[in-house]
C-alpha cells in the first residue's frame, strides 16, 4: 500500500517539474507544445533517473569511495607506469 501512495504522491509533486521541462523543450523545438510521444518519453526518462538516484542512496558511501579511487588512480598513474 505504501508503494502506491508513494507513486501517486510522486506524480503530484513532480507536475511543476514536468511542466517546466516541457515548456523548455517546446521552446527549444520552436513549437507551442510538445507532442504526446515526446512528453511521455520525457516523463519516462525523468522517472527512471529519479528512481536510479533513489536506488543509489543506500550505497552513497561506496559510490563516493569509487569516485575517490578513480581520482587517486588518475593522480598516481605515473607511479604505476
Amino acid at each position: 500500500m505504501l508503494y502506491y501512495a508513494t507513486m501517486t504522491a510522486q506524480q503530484v509533486y513532480t507536475q511543476p517539474v514536468f511542466q517546466l521541462m516541457e515548456a523548455r523543450l517546446a521552446k527549444f523545438m520552436g513549437r507551442p507544445a510538445v507532442p504526446l510521444m515526446g512528453r511521455a518519453m520525457l516523463r519516462l526518462v525523468y522517472v527512471l533517473l529519479i528512481t536510479f538516484v533513489a536506488i543509489l542512496v543506500p550505497f552513497f558511501h561506496a559510490l563516493m569511495g569509487l569516485i575517490g579511487a578513480g581520482g587517486w588512480m588518475e593522480q598516481h598513474s605515473n607511479i604505476l607506469a
